[in-house]
């Protein structure tokens, strides 16, 4: 809320204490689903600097189809989720990173325990392992494809990671990969499709939960 400040012979508008609920910590302010979703999306991965634009939002859903087809849900939702600190630690370039050593592990982790709980998401160790293998992969095809702005192209660079990703050999896994790398997308576009599979998910997991 806004109020009247005085600055010497100056009269200014200046902040109260009265924190909006978007820039609370995690711990303080629960963000509905659809909320942490949009977040995401408006995230862009690499700083920006990739020729076409990718949000946390897009990667999350590739990395959840680059799971193997034996994948549990929860890993699934896990796939979605793994990166949803972001939106309160932001998107840290590697060589930061490893200036910055376990601090920045040590906030993301506090910042998971928070939100995995409060989107009701358990997972077991090989699932974890399972989501970690599928986020390199899932960098690494990024980082080599981002610069194909045609779908055809993506699609035909896609082939050549099958071998060492078995769920890229099913057809409609490329074709969906291929989109998210290869198409100028909105924030709504990234957010919706986000949702949509979370949603997808969470009928499976939260079925008979009060």
């Amino acid at each position: 809320m806004w109020q009247n400040c005085h600055v010497g012979n100056r009269k200014e508008f200046c902040l109260t204490d009265c924190k909006q609920d978007w820039l609370k910590d995690p711990a303080d302010y629960a963000a509905p689903v659809d909320e942490l979703a949009l977040w995401m999306a408006r995230l862009i991965r690499f700083q920006g600097r990739s020729p076409v634009p990718m949000s946390v939002a897009c990667h999350s859903m590739i990395v959840m189809k680059l799971l193997p087809a034996s994948r549990t849900t929860a890993a699934a939702r896990l796939a979605l989720l793994h990166d949803a600190h972001e939106c309160y630690a932001s998107d840290v370039p590697r060589p930061v990173k490893e200036r910055l050593g376990f601090e920045l592990e040590n906030i993301t982790n506090e910042i998971d325990a928070i939100l995995f709980p409060r989107y009701r998401l358990t997972f077991t160790e090989e699932d974890r392992k399972l989501v970690e293998a599928a986020d390199h992969m899932a960098n690494r095809i990024e980082c080599e494809t981002l610069h194909m702005a045609s779908l055809d192209k993506a699609v035909f660079a896609l082939k050549q990671f099958a071998t060492d990703c078995p769920a890229l050999s099913v057809e409609a896994n490329r074709a969906f990969v291929a989109k998210k790398l290869a198409w100028t997308k909105t924030v709504d576009q990234d957010k919706n499709g986000w949702l949509w599979l979370w949603e997808e998910l969470k009928a499976d997991v939260w079925k008979g939960a009060t």
